[in-house]
C-alpha cells in the first residue's frame, strides 16, 4: 500500500527540502526513468533508473522532484515515483521509544534526544512505528516531526498484533527478540538477544590482496540467511528481519550476527566493505552487487550459481540465480577473512 507522491500545486503537503524537516525516500514506478540536469525534458540525462530503483526525494519543484542516488543528483517528474519511507526527528530530549502503541501496555526501550532521526514505517492510532538504528518500537505522534508524515500508511492494532504473532512462530530461529501476547494488562517485554562473536574490522579494504575465504563461516552465514526465506518481507529503508528490510538492510543484519559490520546501503557496501574477488572465484558468503551503471542491489552468494537476497516489493527473502537478476553484476566483494 505504497502512497503515490502527491503532485503539489496547491500549498498543502508540499515535499520540502530534506534539510528542513526530515527526508522522503521512494522508488521508480516506470520501466525506465531518465534523471535530468534540470527541470526540463530538454536538459541532459545524468542518470538512468529502472523500475523499483530506490531514490531519496530531496525537493519538490512544481511537477518535478529533485532526487539523490548515492552521490548523484538529478530531476524527474514526480508522478514517476512512489513514496516509501519518511525520515522524521525527535522534537525534544527524552522521547520514549516504546515496545507497543499503548503507554499502559508497553515498556520504554530507549529514549531519543532532540533531532535524532528515526525511519517511520507506518501509523497506528496516535502512534508511529519507527526504527532507530537497530531498535524498533513506537513513538507517540506528538513527539516526532516531519513535513511528510502524511505519506505514511496507516495500520490497525490488529495488523500490529498479527505481525507480532507471525514473528513468534519463527522466534526459535530468528535474530530478533521474541514477544508476548498483547493484553491490556500485560506489559510488552521483549527478550534481549545478544551476539558476541569476534568483531571484524576492515581498516583498509582496498589494499587487501589475500584471496582466501573462511568457507565454513561463509556457509554459516548462508544458512542463517536462508532461515529468513519467506519470513522477512521487503521494505525499502528497512533493517528489520522481523518487520521488513531492503536488500542492503537484510545483508547488514545477517552479517552483524557474526560480528561483521557493514555499511548501510548497497552502494556504500560496495565502495567501502571487504575486497574485490572475481566472479570465477566466488565462495559462499561473498556479496554480489548489481546495477545499471551504479550499484542498486546486493545479494549473498550461496554457491552453485545461486544467491539469497531480499528482493523487491511483493516478495520476501528469496533464492534466485546469481546471473539472472535483471541487472548486470557490477562486482563481487568478500567481507569474510
Amino acid at each position: 500500500m505504497r502512497s503515490k507522491i502527491v503532485l503539489i500545486t496547491m500549498a498543502i503537503a508540499m515535499l520540502l527540502p530534506a534539510t528542513i524537516y526530515g527526508e522522503v525516500y521512494g522508488e521508480v514506478n516506470v520501466n525506465i526513468l531518465n534523471a535530468r540536469e534540470t527541470t526540463s525534458v530538454n536538459s541532459g540525462i545524468v542518470l538512468q533508473l529502472d523500475k523499483y530503483d530506490k531514490v531519496q526525494i530531496v525537493e519538490q519543484i512544481g511537477d518535478w522532484a529533485k532526487i539523490r542516488v548515492g552521490n548523484n543528483e538529478g530531476y524527474v517528474m514526480s508522478n514517476f515515483l512512489d513514496a516509501t519511507n519518511v525520515i522524521a526527528e525527535a522534537k525534544t530530549n527524552g522521547v520514549q521509544l516504546r515496545s507497543y502503541p499503548d503507554e499502559n501496555a508497553s515498556i520504554t526501550l530507549l529514549k531519543l534526544n532532540a533531532t535524532e532521526d528515526v525511519v517511520v514505517e507506518y501509523k497506528v492510532n496516535d502512534w508511529y512505528k519507527v526504527q532507530y538504528n537497530n531498535t524498533e518500537g513506537f513513538v507517540h505522534k506528538d513527539h516526532i516531526m516531519a513535513r511528510n508524515l502524511q505519506e505514511v500508511d496507516e495500520q490497525s492494532l490488529a495488523y500490529v498484533n498479527a505481525v507480532e504473532s507471525s514473528a513468534i512462530a519463527v522466534a526459535n530461529t530468528s535474530a530478533y527478540p521474541s514477544t508476548y501476547s498483547y493484553q491490556s494488562t500485560v506489559v510488552h517485554s521483549p527478550q534481549t538477544v545478544v551476539y558476541s562473536p569476534q568483531v571484524k574490522t576492515f581498516s583498509s579494504p582496498k589494499t587487501v590482496t589475500v584471496q582466501t575465504s573462511n568457507t565454513s563461516l561463509g556457509q554459516q552465514i548462508v544458512n542463517t540467511a536462508l532461515k529468513y526465506r519467506g519470513v522477512t518481507p521487503y521494505k525499502y529503508g528497512g533493517t528489520s528481519l522481523k518487520y521488513g528490510a531492503d536488500c542492503s538492510g537484510f545483508v547488514q543484519q545477517i552479517y552483524k550476527m557474526y560480528g561483521i559490520n557493514l555499511s548501510r546501503n548497497s552502494a556504500a557496501q560496495y565502495a567501502n566493505d571487504g575486497y574485490n574477488v572475481s566472479t570465477s572465484n566466488m565462495m559462499p558468503g561473498d556479496l554480489i552487487f548489481y546495477g545499471n551503471g551504479v550499484v542498486s542491489h546486493v545479494a549473498i552468494y550461496m554457491g552453485g550459481g545461486q544467491v539469497v537476497h531480499c528482493s523487491d516489493y511483493g516478495t520476501d527473502v528469496i533464492v534466485g540465480s546469481a546471473y539472472h537478476m535483471g541487472k548486470p553484476i557490477i562486482g563481487v566483494k568478500r567481507v569474510i577473512y
